[in-house]
């Protein structure tokens, strides 16, 4: 391994022991850290960026911010700006990125981190970054309570742009270590990978063959309780089966969707992934808003794994678009990890989605 690269663990871990990360409850995921809400919380008439040297509290203030109880329901139409409640003083060489956590994503809730003087969504850089950070919160299909210290987010760290090229994908691809499986296990070779758009990335298509191929959210008044036990609420309140004819599926606008990948990710320990989003020639809709993928997704305890399929949250934004079956919808880029986390991702114990196969709604739901 070399020493440039994302961050693990041990060394996430490391500058928490030295003070470089604060009111963290925290630990460490494989290449990240959970971010927290706090209970400070305003509503605001719209997300926003600071300019450099412009603290967010007080540009949300001139923006005529009003201060909301979080204990209540966040409704949809509202944005909402709420404290982290971490704080951060990065080491000079290290910067971070952030990603809105699974369950957030998979209950269209869009999250996006603004910081002091940081003029980009989710984004702790450049190295060095000193202070608070905050969540703009939408939630778009139906109300929600999301109370202080939910995890709704996580970021990772890095001293060095590791991402691979398009060469690299290539020679590391082999048919005993790959990155992308078939269902069946076995392995998609390197000339039956699709590595466009501007390469270092893979390319995997959408998966319309099953009986039930997704699940498309209800506009309802009904609350969603992120506070809720695991297994615990009926998905039927929330969320209608879909099903298709002849491997086609006609997106609405503006709807918000569970679909899934027909490729399986695997994702060696000493790499890090992120959904990132295709070129808006294959159309224009979002496919994923929880894009980070953990070193060791798929690889099995000692890389026996045969990969998984990834979870898709897509939203069209064009009048009705119609998926067909094998159709490319998610790109994924792979980067260096500094050093092997101490412990993987398939080795965790605490993971709610290694056992997943297929469109895979979030952990608060029970199962049928």
């Amino acid at each position: 391994m070399g020493q440039y690269g994302a961050l693990p663990d041990t060394l996430i871990r490391e500058m928490i022991a030295g003070g470089f990360i604060i009111n963290t409850q925290g630990v460490p995921s494989p290449a990240s850290l959970d971010v927290h809400l706090s209970g400070e919380c305003y509503r605001i008439k719209g997300s926003f960026l600071p300019k450099k040297g412009e603290e967010v509290y007080t540009l949300a203030k001139e923006l005529g911010a009003r201060k909301y109880d979080i204990s209540n329901p966040l409704t949809v139409g509202e944005t909402y700006l709420v404290a982290i409640e971490e704080e951060f003083t990065l080491p000079t060489s290290v910067y971070g990125y952030v990603n809105p956590k699974s369950s957030t994503g998979r209950n269209d809730v869009h999250v996006r981190i603004v910081a002091d003087g940081v003029p980009g969504f989710d984004s702790l850089e450049p190295g060095g970054y000193a202070g608070r950070a905050w969540a703009l919160i939408n939630p778009n299909s139906y109300p929600v309570v999301m109370p202080p210290g939910l995890a709704v987010s996580q970021i990772r760290f890095f001293n060095r742009d590791t991402r691979l090229s398009e060469l690299e994908i290539a020679l590391a691809n082999t048919k005993d270590n790959p990155f992308l499986c078939y269902p069946n296990g076995d392995p998609i070779l390197h000339e039956h990978l699709t590595t466009s758009q501007h390469g270092g990335s893979l390319i995997l298509t959408v998966d319309l063959s099953r009986e039930v191929v997704g699940y498309a959210a209800r506009r309802t008044q009904e609350v969603f309780d992120f506070g809720a036990a695991k297994g615990s609420v009926d998905w039927r309140d929330f969320f209608d089966e879909v099903r298709v004819r002849k491997e086609v599926f006609e997106a609405e606008r503006d709807r918000f969707y569970i679909l899934s990948t027909g490729q399986c990710l695997r994702v060696r320990p000493e790499f890090a992934c992120e959904a990132v989003d295709l070129d808006s020639r294959s159309g224009d809709f979002r496919a994923h808003y929880a894009g980070f993928i953990d070193p060791g997704w798929g690889y099995g305890k000692n890389g026996e794994g045969r990969g998984r399929t990834i979870t898709l949250e897509v939203r069209s934004s064009e009048r009705r678009l119609c998926f067909r079956h094998g159709q490319p919808i998610a790109r994924f880029r792979f980067e260096r990890m500094c050093a092997l986390p101490e412990v993987h991702y398939d080795l965790l114990d605490t993971s709610n989605y290694r056992v997943q196969s297929g469109p895979r709604l979030s952990k608060h739901f029970k199962v049928d």
